[in-house]
Protein backbone atom coordinates (compact mmCIF):
# COMPACT_ATOMS: atom_id res chain seq x y z
CA UNK A 1 0.00 0.00 0.00
CA UNK A 2 0.94 3.74 -0.57
CA UNK A 3 1.05 5.60 2.60
CA UNK A 4 0.55 9.05 2.44
CA UNK A 5 1.34 11.47 5.33
CA UNK A 6 -0.77 14.76 6.61
CA UNK A 7 0.67 17.78 4.72
CA UNK A 8 1.90 19.29 7.75
CA UNK A 9 4.60 16.55 7.95
CA UNK A 10 8.18 17.39 6.41
CA UNK A 11 7.55 14.15 4.05
CA UNK A 12 5.92 11.76 2.37
CA UNK A 13 6.66 7.95 2.81
CA UNK A 14 5.55 4.72 0.12
CA UNK A 15 4.81 1.59 1.13
CA UNK A 16 4.68 -0.32 -2.21
CA UNK A 17 6.11 0.30 -5.73
CA UNK A 18 4.06 1.09 -8.73
CA UNK A 19 3.05 -2.57 -10.75
CA UNK A 20 5.18 -2.71 -14.01
CA UNK A 21 1.96 -2.49 -16.11
CA UNK A 22 1.61 0.38 -14.85
CA UNK A 23 4.56 2.46 -15.69
CA UNK A 24 5.39 2.67 -19.36
CA UNK A 25 9.49 3.11 -20.30
CA UNK A 26 9.01 6.72 -20.33
CA UNK A 27 7.94 6.93 -16.59
CA UNK A 28 10.54 4.42 -15.59
CA UNK A 29 12.94 6.88 -17.48
CA UNK A 30 12.34 9.77 -15.37
CA UNK A 31 13.73 11.83 -12.97
CA UNK A 32 10.46 12.08 -10.99
CA UNK A 33 10.13 8.36 -10.83
CA UNK A 34 13.76 7.31 -10.20
CA UNK A 35 13.46 9.24 -7.35
CA UNK A 36 9.65 8.03 -6.01
CA UNK A 37 11.44 4.20 -6.92
CA UNK A 38 14.84 4.82 -4.53
CA UNK A 39 12.74 6.36 -1.69
CA UNK A 40 10.31 3.50 -2.07
CA UNK A 41 12.79 1.01 -1.67
CA UNK A 42 14.91 2.55 0.96
CA UNK A 43 18.18 3.26 -0.94
CA UNK A 44 17.58 7.23 -0.55
CA UNK A 45 15.98 9.55 1.90
CA UNK A 46 13.11 11.58 0.97
CA UNK A 47 13.57 14.89 0.31
CA UNK A 48 11.75 17.27 2.85
CA UNK A 49 8.90 19.34 0.85
CA UNK A 50 9.59 23.04 -0.09
CA UNK A 51 7.96 25.32 1.97
CA UNK A 52 6.30 28.15 0.55
CA UNK A 53 7.14 31.83 1.64
CA UNK A 54 4.66 33.44 3.82
CA UNK A 55 3.27 36.43 2.55
CA UNK A 56 4.13 38.89 4.99
CA UNK A 57 7.90 38.48 4.19
CA UNK A 58 6.95 39.35 0.39
CA UNK A 59 4.74 42.86 0.81
CA UNK A 60 7.22 44.34 3.03
CA UNK A 61 8.03 46.76 -0.37
CA UNK A 62 4.56 47.14 -1.15
CA UNK A 63 3.36 48.55 1.97
CA UNK A 64 5.05 51.70 1.57
CA UNK A 65 3.30 52.56 -1.34
CA UNK A 66 0.11 52.11 -0.73
CA UNK A 67 0.10 54.25 2.31
CA UNK A 68 0.96 57.11 0.08
CA UNK A 69 -1.83 58.45 -1.40
CA UNK A 70 -1.16 61.65 -4.27
CA UNK A 71 -4.85 63.60 -4.02
CA UNK A 72 -5.83 64.54 -7.79
CA UNK A 73 -4.51 68.16 -8.37
CA UNK A 74 -1.78 68.03 -6.61
CA UNK A 75 1.33 70.16 -7.19
CA UNK A 76 -0.63 72.33 -8.98
CA UNK A 77 -1.01 76.38 -8.50
CA UNK A 78 -3.94 77.28 -7.18
CA UNK A 79 -3.00 81.14 -9.05
CA UNK A 80 -3.27 79.97 -13.06
CA UNK A 81 -2.87 83.31 -14.24
CA UNK A 82 1.18 83.52 -14.61
CA UNK A 83 0.76 86.15 -17.19
CA UNK A 84 0.69 88.88 -14.32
Amino acid sequence: TIKVVSRHQATQQYGAILPIELTSAEIRNSKAYQEYYACAMGEAAPKPKARKESDDDSDEGSDNDSDETVKSGAGKDDDDDDDE
